[in-house]
Parts: C-alpha cells; sequence; structure tokens
C-alpha cells in the first residue's frame, strides 16, 4: 500500500477537516474527490484515493482508515483527536504542523547555505 506524499496529505487533510467543519459525509465527500479531482489531482492520488475509499468502506474508525496511508505520529494525532471528538482540529493542527516544518526547514536551508558557499569560495 503506497504512502500519500507530504503534499497528498496535507492536501487530504485540508479536504477532510473542511468536510467535517461543514457536516458534511466524509466518505461521500471523499467519493466525490475522487470522481471530480482527477485533472486536479492527478492519477496517482486517485489512485491511492480508490485505495483509501475501499478501506474506508470496511474500516470503522477514521484513524484505522488513514494506517498504512500516513506516517506514524501523523496517525497519533488522528487517534487522538478520534477520540477526543474533535476530529477536525486534529487534522488542521497536522497541517499547522507540517507548514511550520516546511517554513523551520526552509529557514535552514537558508541560514546554512551563505555560510557553505562562502566557505567554498574562501577555498578557491
Amino acid at each position: 500500500m503506497a504512502k500519500f506524499t507530504k503534499k497528498q496529505r496535507f492536501y487530504l487533510y485540508q479536504f477532510c477537516a473542511d468536510m467535517i467543519k461543514a457536516d458534511l459525509p466524509l466518505y461521500d465527500s471523499v467519493v466525490k474527490l475522487q470522481t471530480e479531482g482527477r485533472t486536479l489531482l492527478g492519477a496517482g492520488f486517485v489512485k491511492k484515493l480508490q485505495a483509501f475509499l475501499d478501506k474506508m468502506a470496511t474500516t470503522e474508525s477514521v484513524s484505522g482508515v488513514f494506517e498504512g496511508f500516513v506516517p506514524r505520529q501523523e496517525l497519533g494525532v488522528i487517534y487522538s483527536s478520534e477520540k477526543s471528538g474533535a476530529l477536525a482540529e486534529g487534522f488542521l493542527s497536522i497541517v499547522t504542523t507540517l507548514k511550520f516544518e516546511q517554513q523551520l526547514r526552509s529557514q535552514l536551508i537558508k541560514a546554512v547555505s551563505f555560510p557553505l558557499i562562502m566557505l567554498c569560495l574562501a577555498l578557491v
């Protein structure tokens, strides 16, 4: 079973949070996303969504559906937010964490790249 990429997980978490907040059924929303999102999301994402939907049809818990598709840290957040009854907030907290990690990684690369370039130029 292929895991979702970071970009795909980001999109799926945001989508699920929006659907839960709008009081729409999650399964029906993901089915609609799969049928109408082929051009926007790509064929690979749609194939993963089909496997995700197959698991969704047979699994009772939301965290059980995401198992195998997402990293364990994110699965733990989904599980705990599902148990606490705040699933939309759990998805949004994962989105916030992913954004922060991306921003932190970008800042780190910027901070390290300039001194490395200067060091290389000094050695030449």
